[in-house]
């Protein structure tokens, strides 16, 4: 609870450090999420693109940027909780999903100069896929922000930041979009 405690109303980047040496080319995970509806201008994507370009070039390491997003189907498990299901053209759907998400992250790495073999879209929770992702690509350090969700959430950290910290594998820079003044 410690951890949360020095992210809920930090102005700075804080670094988690893990017990994991570096590479000698390290690799560094910028994740990110552009169709966050409370990041509509992307600052905080922006400032984790910026904050792992940065530390890739000045390690001689590099850049890959994760975005995840859920399915049709993960999005309809939580549904039913609450309503009767109805069937959906799901494929139809979760096509049209991964199109607008694969245009949104395409566009962000293309803003900040990202190359597009450099870019990861995948299918899945964020904190389920990112451990994976960083574990997987042997990653020494994972750039992710900390936003809330919603106006009722503003004093609370975001919820992917909360459960993956403890599981993942390496090094975590947790940014904040800068606040307006």
């Amino acid at each position: 609870d410690a951890d949360w405690d020095l992210i809920r109303n930090l102005d700075c980047p804080l670094w988690f450090v893990k017990s994991v040496p570096w590479k000698d080319s390290p690799v560094i995970v910028a994740a990110v999420d552009p169709l966050n509806a409370n990041d509509r201008a992307a600052r905080l994507d922006r400032r984790i693109i910026e904050q792992g370009k940065r530390l890739a070039e000045d390690c001689g390491g590099t850049l890959v940027v994760l975005h995840t997003y859920q399915t049709v189907a993960e999005i309809g498990a939580r549904a039913t909780w609450a309503f009767k299901p109805v069937k959906l053209p799901v494929k139809e759907l979760d096509r049209k999903m991964f199109e607008e998400h694969d245009r949104a992250l395409k566009a962000l790495g293309e803003d900040m100069g990202v190359p597009v073999d450099a870019l990861h879209l995948l299918a899945g929770p964020a904190h389920e896929v990112l451990p994976a992702f960083a574990h997987g690509h042997g990653a020494s350090l994972v750039v992710m922000g900390a936003l809330a969700r919603s106006k009722r959430r503003q004093r609370i950290v975001g919820s992917t930041a909360a459960r993956v910290l403890d599981h993942i594998p390496c090094d975590v820079l947790v940014a904040h979009a800068q606040r307006d003044s």
